[in-house]
């Protein structure tokens, strides 16, 4: 369900040709005693991007004796998954673990599942059938859709989940039975066969939740190729959690303390990739504080490295930081005022001003940013036509306060609320397939009305619908997922059915929401 990015669809050689290797890969496709299959549920070039799956590659391959394959989302034209290393099938890899960190990649889930040869439903599933272990930030969020499928799941922060699920495993010779057992009563394992009584997404959280302090060593890229969606770049962790707690969002809310890296373990980490990239991506919720963040900028300059950063907080917004993402080639950034009347920013928690946010474009058009992209949210409680309508005359009045004096690029982009479990917003509705079309539709009506000249691009309405409900119900989300299996082009008209249901049982938060402005 999620946009297909361009395909290109290189062959399986040149994939593992045009990789270099941070680490020792030895044992990738190693026949060893025990042979795990790594698994992303979308395309190489989404997975290859993904801090969470280098982790998961880092792990498995420092087991001596293990042999380690990767495996991803096969084209149409390949129909049965194989791992990219040796072509073999999933079904011949005792241990499978999966990273799935969207909540749209799901059905994908299922399907790969189930063109594999392997039965989709636990229950269906025997001893000589692989124990599958999902982990990732949406199955973080809410395994529950998926409880039916996984043997294990693994909640939160998976430093010490995971190397003792494969010790555990290795200990008891791949008993399946007895590690599921054992597994099942210790914290960050959510193993639905002995946890029934968890029927809710903050439920399963608040049970295993194990968020852990930071390894000495940041999270990074293991492996550099140009074949992914930041190309030849080395991704590091710079910090986890957030300071900041927006209503909306889920990292504040349950993923804190607030932790970063020092200069001295980043620093030594982007010196080992030197060799094979100039490209450093950072990646963290909040940057760290002026003691990390300053050296580190100073580092990277002094080195003639490139630095790239998805998006910015406003408040995390210096001219250091923005002149060395400009010299080392980056001329694009993205804010994220997420509402355009002020008063409305704060009632969500994002407690920026409109005064904030003309400094953060004067100081990043001053230094030589050419494109600034503005992410807002539209279907938050409460949001009548003229919270519409302030986005556009926000951006209206970033046009006539800088457009004559730099030559740059605006754009927008327009994210659709969905609300997440654990937050302050977790009961609030979700507006609607239709209502969301309509938002989107009167947004582009104000913005032609004012003639403002602002690249446009949106959240899809019926993606949304699905986010919402896989990423706060059980019942209902595997009752969709199971139609989708058995009509996998029907799932459109399955959100329809399924979005509308849950909206008309929630009438009544729905009008709690309207009469209170947040």
């Amino acid at each position: 369900m999620r946009k297909k990015t361009p395909d290109r669809t290189p062959s399986t050689q040149s994939l593992l040709k045009k990789e270099q290797w941070l680490i020792d890969s030895s044992n990738l496709a190693k026949k060893g005693l025990l042979r795990i299959g790594v698994l992303f549920p979308n395309s190489y070039s989404v997975a290859m991007s993904n801090l969470g799956f280098h982790f998961l590659l880092k792990t498995t391959l420092s087991y001596p004796g293990v042999g380690v394959e990767r495996f991803f989302l096969p084209t149409p034209v390949e129909q049965i998954p194989r791992s990219l290393e040796s072509q073999s099938l999933l079904r011949e890899f005792p241990l499978v673990f999966f990273t799935i960190s969207s909540e749209l990649d799901y059905i994908n889930v299922l399907r790969i599942i189930s063109k594999s040869g392997i039965p989709v439903f636990r229950v269906e599933r025997t001893s000589l059938d692989p124990l599958l272990v999902a982990g990732g930030f949406a199955v973080s969020m809410n395994p529950l859709p998926l409880a039916g499928v996984f043997d294990i799941f693994l909640i939160g922060d998976g430093e010490y989940t995971l190397p003792e699920l494969i010790q555990t495993y290795i200990e008891h010779k791949g008993n399946k039975e007895q590690v599921v057992r054992l597994l099942s009563s210790r914290p960050g394992f959510y193993v639905p066969e002995y946890s029934s009584e968890l029927n809710t997404p903050a439920g399963v959280y608040s049970h295993c939740a194990a968020n852990v302090s930071l390894s000495a060593t940041p999270v990074s890229s293991v492996v550099i190729t140009p074949e992914t969606e930041f190309s030849s770049t080395f991704l590091i962790e710079l910090s986890r959690g957030c300071p900041y707690t927006c209503k909306f969002c889920y990292v504040g809310h349950n993923k804190n303390p607030w932790q970063w890296h020092s200069f001295s373990a980043v620093s030594t980490a982007i010196e080992s990739a030197v060799p094979f990239t100039k490209r450093i991506g950072l990646v963290a919720s909040a940057m760290p504080p002026p003691d990390v963040m300053n050296p580190l900028l100073e580092f990277v300059q002094k080195r003639s490295l490139s630095i790239s950063v998805s998006s910015l907080r406003i408040n995390d917004i210096t001219e250091t930081l923005i002149t060395t993402l400009v010299r080392g080639g980056q001329r694009s950034i993205t804010l994220a005022p997420e509402c355009g009347r002020e008063e409305f920013r704060f009632k969500i928690g994002k407690p920026i001003t409109d005064e904030q946010i003309f400094k953060a474009f004067e100081l990043c058009l001053r230094c030589g940013i050419k494109k600034i992209k503005c992410y807002f949210l539209i279907g938050l409680p409460g949001e009548t036509d003229d919270d519409i309508r302030a986005i556009a005359e926000l951006l209206e009045k970033i046009q006539r306060r800088f457009c004559r004096r730099y030559s740059f690029q605006l754009s927008a982009g327009i994210g659709i609320f969905t609300p997440r479990p654990g937050t302050p917003m977790a009961d609030a509705p979700f507006c609607g397939i239709n209502t969301a079309g309509k938002k989107l539709a009167l947004l582009r009506k104000y913005i032609i009305e004012k003639n403002i000249k602002v690249t446009l691009t949106t959240a899809s309405p019926t993606e949304a619908a699905v986010e919402t409900l896989l990423g706060n119900y059980a019942t209902e989300a595997q009752e969709f997922l199971h139609a989708c299996l058995k009509s996998p082009d029907s799932w459109r008209q399955l959100i329809k059915k399924a979005i509308k249901s849950l909206m008309h049982r929630n009438k009544k938060m729905e009008n709690k929401y309207s009469n209170e402005r947040i």
